[in-house]
């Protein structure tokens, strides 16, 4: 199980101080410069990219895994989540041969493995011969099989030299489907904040009629937008990953004061 196995690649700018120029690898090259050089700008890199992607990671199980039927099993299925990407983003570190960006799991198949494992749930749950374990196991198979079935067509698709059909796609579809990746993963936003299902228009009003569930989503449609405002605003490769840690800090620190634990958080 786990996210599709396709690439994002994001270019980080280099660190201040650095000879790199605008366009060049970002990744040094093997012949240039010093190794001790080499290897903590390595170091640095995947360090903000653990930074950026543990939450997004956390966020991705929570997508697939949205179905009520998971929500005793996500911790470990959010483990088995991490795993993946881990496995995901080792192999690409390795065997890729793009050195001007850093790849990671990205969030196109969600759509598809979230509908997989809730097609699932809603064929067996009612099978009275089927256990809750039964049940997820399936789902698992399910999705380590469709994900293998994927990552094999890509790299025929590769091998075939094929990928030039996909400017056959009308670009309507293509934005349309780029559109529904947004909605679809901010109604699992709002579902993860407000403890109630949100999984398309009919069932925005069971939101918006529970004030409670909007005073749940508050902070984070909040700093959603403060993030969004702020990275408008700047521009500097350290800034989102400081935010992220940053907002964690305050978290932990206005529930500190507040006193309770977080067993007592809804």
């Amino acid at each position: 199980s786990g996210p599709s196995p396709s690439m994002r690649g994001i270019a980080f700018p280099p660190p201040p101080g650095g000879d790199e120029h605008p366009g060049e690898s970002l990744i040094p090259d093997e012949h240039a410069g010093p190794k001790h050089g080499q290897t903590f700008n390595g170091v640095v890199y995947g360090l903000l990219n653990s930074v950026l992607l543990i939450p997004v990671m956390i966020g991705f199980a929570s997508i697939i895994y949205r179905d009520h039927f998971f929500k005793d099993s996500l911790p470990i299925l959010t483990k088995l989540v991490m795993v993946s990407a881990c496995i995901h983003q080792l192999v690409f570190t390795i065997s890729s041969s793009l050195p001007f960006s850093i790849g990671q799991v990205q969030d196109a198949g969600l759509i598809f493995l979230s509908s997989i494992a809730s097609s699932i749930v809603s064929q067996l749950k009612d099978d009275a011969t089927k256990t809750d374990d039964e049940i997820i196991h399936t789902v698992i198979i399910a999705l380590g099989l469709c994900t293998l079935s994927l990552g094999i067509a890509l790299i025929l698709t590769g091998y075939f030299k094929l990928a030039r059909l996909v400017q056959y796609l009308p670009m309507p579809v293509v934005g349309g489907y780029l559109a529904f990746i947004g909605l679809y993963c901010g109604e699992a936003g709002l579902s993860m904040m407000s403890g109630i299902q949100v999984d398309g228009p009919r069932s925005w009003p069971h939101l918006f009629s529970n004030p409670d569930a909007l005073l749940y989503c508050l902070p984070g449609v909040v700093t959603g937008i403060a993030l969004l405002a702020i990275l408008h605003r700047f521009q500097h490769f350290l800034l989102l990953p400081c935010l992220m840690v940053g907002i964690n800090l305050v978290f932990f620190a206005v529930l500190l004061a507040m006193g309770p634990s977080l067993s007592d958080i809804p």
